[in-house]
């Protein structure tokens, strides 16, 4: 039996990354969370790389790890949302980036469930001078999570990955890479000006697109991006990056690309979006992008973001603050300006004024 290593989707907000984990839903050498999650980046905020055998516990002669210390961490992803699964709280959980499902993880018991992969753990460090590796915890909370989850299809000697997803930062994949034996990484890549033209908007503000663009969320996108670039360059066996245009519109060609990056058997299933192993309505994403930026944005919205994109041969004085607005009313009025007199003007006076 293949032991099952993580495999985790990044990217920003709307790039993908539900369509994908749809995508791979059903394919049985793979299991993938049933939401938005972080297990793995709430393991990196430790400073610790390994839970030893709790001292407490030496001195009574107990089976226990340190359990406090491990919900500290755990709580910090969306694994204490299980509980609400068992005390009978209805959970909304992502279906498709369309479809919002109400899913119950059929007759799941929290609590047999962590008592089992707290066993399981204890089992491993029944010395009280060896210590438990934080990737092997969280690959038995994983097959626990699944073994315990009636509702999903799952078979443990089949199982090549586990999969998560729901990150935006460039922490958790190097510390995934660089702290999870065997653990690969596909980063989902869509052009900025998509990202925030698509992100929903929220009741607090009128105006988002511009929000994200004062913030300096397009120069936030490309550093990602960069990133995933950088750590595909020294790990190039280990994180595959894929276009969200290709995902959508070449989807066949793309679940080709992945098939082979994970090793795992080419199945039709691929191209079917699947909710728990269940097919699921996806027409809106798989096939053609409806949501185009070129259509969602203003002209002015779309300079500000070429701006902070670098594509207009300009450096931002300060890419993360709203100076890049500051710079392109600058050289517009310049050029009025010009185009009115004919002269050269030196920006120093607009930016004075």
């Amino acid at each position: 039996m293949t032991q099952a290593k993580l495999l985790y989707i990044h990217g920003w907000h709307v790039s993908g990354k539900t369509t994908l984990a749809k995508l791979l839903d059903g394919h049985k050498q793979l299991a993938v969370m049933p939401y938005h999650d972080k297990l793995p980046s709430a393991f990196e905020k430790t400073s610790r790389t390994r839970i030893p055998y709790d001292t407490a516990a030496r001195e009574f002669g107990q089976d226990i790890i340190a359990v406090d210390k491990m919900h500290s961490i755990l709580t910090k992803s969306r694994y204490h949302r299980l509980q609400s699964f068992h005390h009978g709280r209805p959970v909304k959980l992502v279906a498709s980036s369309k479809d919002i499902q109400e899913a119950a993880l059929g007759e799941f018991d929290f609590h047999e469930f962590e008592e089992a992969w707290i066993n399981r753990v204890n089992s491993e460090i029944k010395n009280p001078a060896r210590s438990i590796a934080l990737d092997r915890i969280l690959i038995i909370i994983l097959e626990e999570f699944f073994e315990h989850w009636l509702s999903y299809p799952y078979q443990k000697e089949d199982c090549n990955y586990f999969v998560g997803y729901g990150e935006k930062r460039s922490e958790p994949m190097k510390y995934l890479i660089e702290n999870y034996k065997g653990s690969k990484i596909i980063f989902i890549r869509r052009d900025p000006r998509g990202c925030i033209a698509s992100k929903p908007p929220k009741p607090e503000t009128d105006d988002l697109v511009m929000d994200y663009l004062k913030e300096g969320a397009v120069y936030e996108i490309e550093q990602l991006f960069n990133d995933a670039r950088e750590l595909k360059r020294r790990y190039p066996e280990r994180l595959l990056i894929i276009s969200f245009e290709d995902l959508i519109v070449n989807t066949e060609n793309t679940m080709s690309d992945i098939v082979e990056f994970l090793d795992i058997e080419d199945e039709k299933v691929l191209m079917n979006p699947t909710f728990q192993g269940e097919c699921i309505d996806e027409e809106n994403h798989i096939g053609e992008i409806q949501d185009t930026w070129q259509d969602m944005l203003t002209r002015q919205e779309i300079e500000i973001a070429e701006l902070q994109m670098g594509e207009r041969g300009l450096l931002s004085v300060s890419p993360r603050s709203w100076q890049p607005y500051i710079q392109m009313e600058v050289m517009r009025r310049i050029q009025q300006l010009v185009r009115r007199t004919g002269k050269r003007v030196a920006k120093s006076r607009f930016y004075r004024s």
